[in-house]
């Protein structure tokens, strides 16, 4: 099984949020979804790693707009 491209993984984290009840979906017309192939160094120093391979998933404000 090969890992998923960047635009597969957000074309699929899309289609899960299209899904989402209605409810929930109203609430999130202020998120942005950015899919990025590795956190930036700041982000894997905010949680104690050092291997950008080590890290899985960030949720959350990252400073960006």
């Amino acid at each position: 099984m090969r890992d998923p491209t960047r635009d597969a993984f957000a074309a699929e984290a899309k289609a899960v949020l299209a899904r989402l009840p209605l409810a929930f979906r109203e609430q999130l017309d202020d998120v942005v979804l950015r899919v990025e192939e590795f956190a930036s160094p700041e982000q894997l120093a905010a949680v104690g790693l050092s291997d950008r391979w080590e890290f899985r998933a960030l949720s959350g404000h990252s400073g960006s707009p």
